[in-house]
Parts: structure tokens; sequence; C-alpha cells
């Protein structure tokens, strides 16, 4: 989460020039901005396509749960707890990667 406000223009004196500089974040998709008028730097909002990416990868990480859980339980033999685990660690990382994109489509920050 950027620490700056999210903006298409300047949130201060809603100026639309700026100069562009290397973002803080460690996942950003545009440079950070700060007006050339009053020296306020903010961080433009996270593009739609990135959005739908991360909701894309996100259902990507999930979808092996249920089909992962299906085959060992479907397969006969005793189900692995180490293989239990990394399905629920990738589901974790996919819900985390859904909500993100999620969040982000519904509007700045």
């Amino acid at each position: 989460m950027s620490e700056y406000r999210v903006s298409q223009i300047c949130p201060k004196c809603n100026n639309t020039t700026y100069k562009k500089v290397r973002p803080k974040s460690w996942v950003a998709f545009l440079d950070d901005r700060v007006c050339l008028e009053c020296g306020e730097r903010y961080t433009p909002p996270t593009p739609r396509w990135a959005s739908i990416l991360f909701i894309l990868i996100g259902v990507f990480f999930i979808a092996p749960l249920p089909l992962g859980i299906g085959i060992d339980l479907l397969s006969g033999r005793t189900p692995l707890l180490a293989s239990w685990g990394c399905y629920g660690l990738l589901a974790t990382l996919g819900l985390a990667a859904v909500a993100h994109g999620v969040r982000n489509l519904g509007g700045p920050g």
C-alpha cells in the first residue's frame, strides 16, 4: 500500500502537470508523481488491466485446492498433510491476490 494519496491528478491543487519519480512500494505499475505546481507527491491508481490480472492469477492459485484434495481423496491413498498444506498455502496466496484485485477495481486506494 502506498504511503501517498492515490489520485489521477494532484490531490492538493488539482494540477495536471507532474514529473515522474520512482515508487517506494513493492508492486507498482506506474511511477509516482510529483506536482510541478505545489510539490505534492501522489500515486496514480492501479490500471484496470493490472487489477484483472491479480484476480486471474489468484483464481489460478486457488484452483488446485478442490482439484488436488479431490484427487487425493478419490485415489484411495492416505492424503499427505504436506500436500494439503501446499494446497492451503496456494489458496491463501490466491485469495490475497483476488482480494487485492477486487479492492483495486473498486476504486483508488
